[in-house]
């Protein structure tokens, strides 16, 4: 009988995409859970501040301030202060998926790295803005450039510069951060907001 073998490396990518599917499962589950009963079909006003300029500039401050808060990080303050930082301007599901999921996945390799870094992020445009499907909430997506004073050491390829899109979401009348999108979840979203 023939031995399977897998890296540690790609044992660990895979554990982490498996860990991010759990999560978006759960924070889906968690939204509809807290969601407001509202019958399928049924038309919502539109929040004025969802649709301005200036919702436009709230929505990407949110967007900045999560991104900055992800990527700048000091090993030895710990992970709680990473999360407590990033929890602060994250949405009750991105606070959750990130403190219990995607957080304690990197932590070990980041701790053993010694990492700290500090991030300088910047808008380059909104890709998508639609309303989503459980509770009527207004979401967009943004796209962001970022510089690292240092790669992480849980990176595939040591990259100091990369683009990023991030995904807001307007809880309790603020914008406030999600999670980072690959370039397929955005397409999706994008595409929806495109649909009559």
């Amino acid at each position: 009988m023939d031995e399977i073998r897998i890296s540690k490396k790609r044992f660990a990518i895979g554990l982490l995409l498996t860990l991010l599917a759990a999560a978006a499962g759960l924070s889906l589950a968690l939204a509809r859970r807290t969601a407001p009963d509202q019958a399928v079909g049924q038309p919502v006003a539109a929040d004025a501040a969802a649709v301005t300029p200036d919702g436009d500039e709230q929505a990407s401050q949110a967007a900045l301030a999560g991104a900055q808060a992800f990527f700048t990080l000091d090993y030895q303050a710990g992970q709680a202060a990473w999360a407590e930082r990033l929890c602060a301007v994250s949405s009750a599901a991105g606070c959750s998926m990130h403190r219990d999921v995607i957080l304690p996945a990197l932590w070990s390799g980041l701790e053993t790295g010694q990492t700290i870094t500090t991030a300088e992020v910047s808008a380059e445009e909104k890709v998508a803005q639609q309303t989503g499907p459980l509770g009527n909430v207004p979401m967009q997506v943004w796209r962001l450039n970022i510089s690292l004073s240092a790669p992480w050491p849980v990176q595939n390829q040591p990259l100091t510069r990369f683009p990023a899109l991030a995904l807001v979401v307007r809880e309790n009348g603020e914008w406030k951060f999600e999670r980072f999108l690959s370039e397929e979840e955005a397409g999706a979203i994008q595409e929806k907001a495109n649909q009559p």
